[in-house]
């Protein structure tokens, strides 16, 4: 009965190939978790400027509103999720107190707001929109 064994020098010659395996596949597996990373902060980023809009939206149907407390709810949203250089533009602005619609509309550029590589969405600028109904009452003069 013959049994084999494994000298020394097999399993030398062997652990070359796991690392010549690991340099081939880590720069693959490195780029897809980075750009993931990247795809969903892009994600939260939209939502939240989504979400942050329709708030703005909300503080200003409520008679008695400014257009700067819109712009300070919408504000608010962002902020706590850590985004730079954002723009918010309330349209109306002023309220007058007869417009039946209000806007929100919040633009925020991806260079100040990526995480692992800013390349990917250089020079980008996203732009969310809320437009809802005023509550207020329309009184007519005569």
């Amino acid at each position: 009965m013959r049994t084999h064994r494994t000298t020394h020098d097999q399993r030398d010659r062997r652990t070359g190939v796991v690392s010549v395996e690991m340099a081939l596949t880590m720069p693959l597996y490195f780029t897809l978790l980075f750009g993931a990373m990247e795809f969903a902060r892009v994600n939260v980023v939209l939502h939240t400027m989504e979400n942050s809009a329709y708030e703005g939206a909300r503080r200003l149907i409520v008679p008695g509103s400014t257009a700067a407390q819109g712009e300070a709810t919408a504000l608010a949203g962002l902020t706590a999720v850590k985004i730079n250089n954002p723009t918010v533009t309330v349209t109306p602005d002023p309220l007058t107190g007869i417009e039946t619609e209000v806007t929100v509309t919040i633009s925020v550029p991806l260079n100040g707001n990526a995480w692992v590589t800013p390349n990917i969405f250089k020079d980008v600028t996203l732009t969310r929109s809320c437009t809802l109904s005023t509550e207020r009452t329309v009184t007519v003069v005569e």
